[in-house]
């Protein structure tokens, strides 16, 4: 697997990358040489697993980034829109050395490369595995694209084996597979949305398991949610159109503005991940080029690198006519309360229309993006 990720109390993790959304860039540029910043440092040792990379470069714009493992495996990012800066948009994993490659050009027309290398800390591998946490929580009542979520305490050595002594069972019974989004974190979702009312029953049968060299299950895990009412929300990039859909019926319409050009809302199927009331936007958040702050009375988290539905009374005169945001979702405010009252976590956010994939399954929650066919034939073979 490329990266390792602990998702331990919930799938709702920003783990640092967190959303701004604001109005029109700014420009910015001076003369004189450049210069290439990094962090983590250069010779960096025991960075935590939950860091992420930062490089910017003053007095010109960087061309290329390239953050590395020990087996060349790079590590996924973004560029500001006027390429000044590039931020990891995943976090470093355990036990590693990273090699960061960067290469920009100054405001004089010179060429600037810089190469920096740190390590994260090791995580000494227990003789047990463990569930370290399972989404939805027991007793939940979720929307009908929640799939159930499976993180342990280390990496799972042997897949095949756990993977079988974790046994679903749902009323009425609803055909699912399991997939491994890393190596310590699996999910387990239908071929479609979950129907209305389905209950989703886990039992995971982990004890004194041979879960690899030397590492016995653990504790065994019972935990059941309930799929609530099947609510579809879509946004329509182009038309600037965001509709809700409550069991097959047309519930609402609502005007709204995505991400605009160089910050693309991503297209793809996303869910509810959190809500948040009175939420803070800044510039500083997303390494935008130009200073805000702004607040949202009601914000509904869809991935974990900062994309939201929310109320933006700042861009009122371009919801519904255009897309002006830093990728998050805006509306008018009473649309945005109507929103945050009327929808729960699970709630599937369709988005289509843009030029930019929603394809990274660690930009959680991503599994509706990988075809039926692939998750269903598994990947416990991989590592």
């Amino acid at each position: 697997m490329r990266r390792v990720i602990a998702l331990v109390a919930s799938p709702v993790l920003a783990i640092g990358l967190l959303a701004g959304c604001g109005g029109d860039e700014a420009s910015s540029g001076s003369s004189g040489p450049m210069s290439i910043a990094v962090t983590p440092a250069a010779d960096a040792r025991n960075v935590g697993a939950g860091a992420t990379v930062k490089v910017t470069g003053s007095n010109g714009r960087l061309t290329e980034v390239r953050v590395t493992d020990g087996k060349s495996d790079q590590l996924d990012g973004r560029y500001a829109p006027d390429r000044t800066a590039w931020n990891s948009t995943v976090p470093v994993k355990v036990g590693t050395r990273y090699t960061v490659h960067a290469w920009g050009e100054g405001a004089d027309g010179a060429p600037v490369e810089k190469i920096t290398r740190f390590s994260t800390t090791d995580v000494k591998r227990s003789d047990t595995l463990e569930i370290a946490s399972v989404q939805p929580e027991n007793g939940a009542k979720v929307g009908v694209g929640h799939p159930l979520m499976v993180t342990f305490n280390q990496p799972v050595e042997d897949r095949k084996i756990v993977q079988k002594a974790l046994q679903v069972r749902t009323t009425p019974r609803v055909e699912g597979a399991w997939y491994w989004i890393d190596d310590v974190t699996v999910d387990y979702r239908p071929e479609k949305f979950w129907p209305a009312g389905t209950k989703v029953t886990l039992a995971a049968k982990l004890k004194d398991i041979q879960a690899g060299d030397g590492v016995l299950g653990g504790a065994n895990r019972r935990s059941t949610f309930t799929v609530d009412r099947a609510q579809i929300i879509t946004v329509d990039v182009d038309k600037h159109k965001l509709t809700v859909e409550r069991d097959g019926k047309p519930l609402k319409t609502y005007d709204v503005t995505t991400g605009k050009k160089g910050w693309e809302t991503r297209t793809g199927t996303k869910i509810v991940m959190d809500k948040e009331r009175n939420k803070k936007w800044t510039d500083e958040a997303i390494d935008a080029p130009e200073d805000y702050e702004y607040r949202s009375k009601y914000a509904m988290r869809i991935t974990n690198s900062g994309e939201f539905l929310h109320d933006a009374p700042w861009n009122r005169g371009t919801i519904g006519e255009a897309n002006t945001s830093h990728g998050c979702i805006g509306l008018l405010p009473e649309a945005a309360e109507w929103l945050y009252q009327n929808t729960i976590v699970g709630d599937p956010v369709v988005v289509v229309g843009s030029s930019r994939p929603f394809d990274d399954l660690l930009n959680r929650v991503a599994d509706w993006t990988v075809p039926w066919e692939k998750w269903k034939a598994g990947n416990a073979d991989q590592t």
